[in-house]
């Protein structure tokens, strides 16, 4: 897996070998280059074998072209990705190649990692363009001369690589990267994606159940899982990362890699299908309803594929495989792509697939398809093991465990294992435990909960060798970290049950709390804290999340649930997270909730309770953080929008919410908020905003808090010459002439103005140790002669925590760096003497 490097270089170099086709089974793109003598000059010569009748040609330049053969002028020197596009009947196909221009006898250092997976060996690749000589350094004091060395690392962390390449005209460069190493093959965060025409298939390397997978798809979304799809707004390259966290092995890494995506699919066929589960290996893919009169090309992930409309396929093996489909229309003017997994047992005649029960602790396991000639052998995940066709097994601990299940049968002749995860180990009798808790900095409060039973002790177990037998204990964490909470819970009838929960702690305080309401069935969320500089990640508790500040929510069945809520404040560089336990209350038993709103001119709203029932109190949430325990309570809001107002009346054994949304002002629904993200080359100050209600009619004129002139426009960009936060505003002028402004935050990353960019001087040899880190690390640094030296420690956005500047004399110096009251992350270390630069990185746990 390719390692992320610090530099723009290598972002755009990870997509020099890019290649991909669509439904090519009848045609093949390819071209060469041929350079001019200048060296910004270029002839790409057309090599496409197959019937196709048309080319298209981008150059990377802003140009393009329909000849077969192109010729392009670059006018600045830099790599540019060119790519020809080539069609005709029954065929298409796209190939993409980089091309470096510059003046002949520059030179550019460039170069990429590879890990192997589980192991301390990294295979460098030399990416530099112009170069002769190369002199490596990889960080832990070892170095080489070849051009493509391989290097095996003594134990695991993050290593900055530095390569510096000359030649024979005098020319020579240099460039540092970072290499994470992880030899603990748990955690192997590695992913492949592939473009599906406006969605992202992502796809972890390995699948471990008691892995959390956690993905940032660089244009400020989220998501978790082992797989997933990500639909992009805008084409182009993103640096995507997957995060894996094991808290059972106590291990996490990360992963970044840039992704291409091509934007929305070229017309109105679609690739998505279903299946149908026929058994004994066999399932039937059903075409997408709305792609008629087009070509289908289907890979089945098992080395086989089908040019049919509705294929079945019959899998030999049992495994779990990635299902592709192409479809292409007759016309030629429209393609898409989508892939999804099926599971399957195979033709084997021996089924080893099982299904579980977990009863009061025990957990019964049962075979899907008995036979009489099999002999069954299982193993638990925990140890233990058994035989039998109906096996009982009893987890002492809670968790996530791996069961296999391994049958023979002499008279079928054959063979067959099946492996699932299952969560075990929950309940043991008549008891259901739950936990609550809050952070703030390093501390923790819990909050235990039982369902109504006598509990005569309560044990807490804080994860960090702690623990307390408190129903409600207070807990402070030595360090910031995640960390695993268990509740166990033992009543007077000697029913125990245990309950546990990861909890995250940090240095600086984030407020994560939040308040629910289940309106019917219907839950509506509200965070104690907001702001423009925070981010929201809802974990609902049933496989679903949301980004959204304020999410709606509707849950399957009555519950419960264990919601959590992770914000950070990208302003104070925190992060925290809370949970509740849920249960839908569907309907509140013998009390009804609901209210009527009538809004005024002045932006106030008096409210009615029209609530029935033999209720006692009222609570009510107005949606912008405020509230009021009045029965009809008269609101002002600060300003106009829409507003998600809940009631909740309760007492006498009762307890129901109603929710609902109030306009406030006119024009509500032309407020011009607006999301921004930034463009695919990293570090370059662009970036792209974009309304989310633009109206028909209406103006719009932006503002970008940078002192530069107003910009008119629906979706315009913008570069900022320095990194920071920017205050933007936009006024959108409705056909009357009225003017409703909105105003949002943005951070632009601009590395030419961090003190992050790539210095081309000689590389000063410096490593940093431990790392990652809980506490104190060592800067380790050797100075070839006296000279001036000037640290710094930088937090990832660029700011500036620490720096120092002072007369060094020759030889191996060391400097203490305390991370003690830093969050977790990642910060940066840069060193400046003479004429000589390092660049390190620092994974603060």
């Amino acid at each position: 897996m390719k390692t992320k490097l610090l530099s723009l270089t290598v972002i755009l170099m990870s997509i020099l070998l890019y290649s991909t086709s669509q439904a090519q089974v009848f045609c093949n793109a390819s071209f060469t280059v041929v350079p001019d003598s200048s060296g910004y000059g270029f002839t790409f010569q057309n090599t496409s074998t197959g019937g196709y009748t048309s080319s298209s040609w981008n150059l990377g330049n802003g140009t393009t072209s329909t000849q077969s053969n192109a010729t392009a002028y670059y006018n600045a020197s830099g790599y540019y990705v060119v790519c020809l596009s080539i069609s005709g009947l029954n065929c298409q196909s796209t190939y993409c190649d980089s091309v470096y221009a510059g003046a002949p006898g520059s030179c550019l250092a460039s170069f990429s990692a590879y890990t192997n997976p589980g192991t301390l060996v990294v295979n460098f690749t030399n990416l530099s363009s112009g170069s002769s000589m190369y002199s490596w350094n990889f960080g832990d004091g070892g170095s080489s001369t070849l051009q493509n060395p391989v290097h095996t690392y003594n134990q695991a962390g993050v290593y900055t690589t530095c390569l510096t390449i000359s030649n024979a005209n005098g020319c020579s460069d240099t460039y540092c990267g970072a290499v994470t190493i992880n030899a603990n093959t748990n955690c192997n965060a590695g992913f492949a994606s592939y473009d599906t025409s406006g969605y992202n298939f992502f796809i972890a390397d390995v699948y471990v159940p008691t892995l959390n997978y956690f993905w940032d798809f660089g244009d400020g979304s989220t998501g978790s899982g082992y797989f997933l799809n990500h639909q992009y707004s805008q084409p182009g390259l993103y640096v995507a990362c997957l995060t894996v966290f094991d808290s059972l092995n106590a291990c996490s890494a990360t992963q970044c890699d840039t992704v291409l995506a091509a934007g929305s699919n070229n017309g109105t066929c679609s690739a998505q299908f279903t299946t149908t589960y026929n058994g004994n290996g066999s399932i039937t893919f059903n075409p997408p309803v709305n792609s008629p009169n087009s070509y289908f090309a289907w890979n089945f992930g098992d080395g086989t594929s089908s040019t049919l409309v509705n294929p079945t396929h019959t899998y030999s093996s049992a495994g779990v495989f990635s299902v592709c489909l192409t479809v292409t229309n007759f016309a030629q003017t429209c393609t898409d792509y989508y892939c999804a997994f099926v599971q399957t047992s195979g033709t084997n005649n021996c089924d080893a697939s099982f299904g579980t029960a977990d009863s009061g602790g025990y957990v019964f396991f049962y075979p899907n398809n008995f036979s009489s000639t099999s002999y069954y052998s299982w193993t638990f995940g925990d140890g233990g093991t058994g035989t039998g066709v109906y096996p009982v097994h009893q987890y002492s601990t809670p968790g996530y465990y791996t069961i296999c299940c391994t049958i023979s049968d002499s008279a079928l002749n054959c063979s067959a294992t099946w492996c699932d995860s299952i969560y075990a180990g929950g309940i043991f009798g008549n008891c259901q435990a739950a936990i609550n808790f809050g952070t703030q900095l390093l501390t923790a409060n819990f909050y235990g909960y039982s369902n109504n039973v006598t509990v005569v002790a309560w044990t807490w177990d804080f994860g960090d060798g702690t623990s307390s037998t408190l129903q409600n204990p207070s807990h402070t964490y030595l360090s910031s970290g995640y960390y695993v909470a268990c509740l166990t819970i033992t009543t007077n009838l000697g029913c125990v049950n245990t309950v546990c929960q990861t909890v995250q702690v940090t240095g600086t305080y984030c407020d994560a709390q939040f308040q629910a309401y289940d309106s019917a069935g219907v839950y509506y969320f509200f965070p104690n804290t907001t702001g423009a500089l925070l981010n929201y990640y809802w974990d609902f508790g049933d496989n679903t999340v949301s980004t959204s500040p304020y999410p709606v929510h509707q849950y399957s069945g009555n519950g419960p649930w264990i919601t959590c809520l992770t914000i950070t404040d990208s302003a104070n560089f925190c992060t925290a997270t809370w949970c509740d336990t849920l249960y839908s209350n569907n309907g509140g038993g013998s009390c009804q909730a609901y209210f009527s709103a009538s809004p005024d001119s002045s932006n106030g709203v008096q409210f009615f309770n029209l609530s029935g029932g033999n209720y006692t109190s009222f609570y009510w949430s107005f949606g912008d953080g405020t509230s009021s325990t009045n029965q009809n309570p008269y609101h002002q809001y600060a300003n106009p929008g829409s507003y998600i107002v809940c009631i909740t009346i309760y007492g006498n054994n009762c307890q129901d919410s109603y929710c609902d949304s109030v306009i406030i002002g006119s024009g509500v629904n032309c407020v011009p908020q607006f999301y921004t993200y930034p463009d695919s080359t990293l570090g370059s100050g662009n970036m792209n905003f974009n309304l989310l209600n633009s109206c028909p009619g209406w103006t719009y004129s932006w503002s970008f808090g940078d002192n530069t002139a107003p910009v008119a426009g629906l979706n315009p960009a913008h570069q900022y010459n320095a990194t920071g936060w920017y205050t933007v505003c936009v006024d959108a002028t409705d056909p009357n002439g009225n003017v409703i402004t909105w105003c949002d935050s943005i951070y632009a990353f601009r590395v030419l103005f961090t003190g992050l960019e790539n210095h081309h001087g000689s590389s000063l040899s410096a490593t940093v140790f431990p790392n990652p880190s809980r506490g104190p690390v060592t800067l380790r640094y050797t100075l070839p002669v006296s000279t001036q030296v000037t640290i710094q420690l930088m937090s990832i956005e660029g700011k500036v925590l620490y720096s120092t500047t002072e007369n060094q004399s020759s030889g191996i110096r060391e400097l203490q760096i305390s991370t003690n009251d830093f969050a977790s992350g990642i910060y940066l270390v840069r060193l400046h003497a003479g004429d000589q630069d390092a660049n390190l990185k620092i994974i603060v746990q």
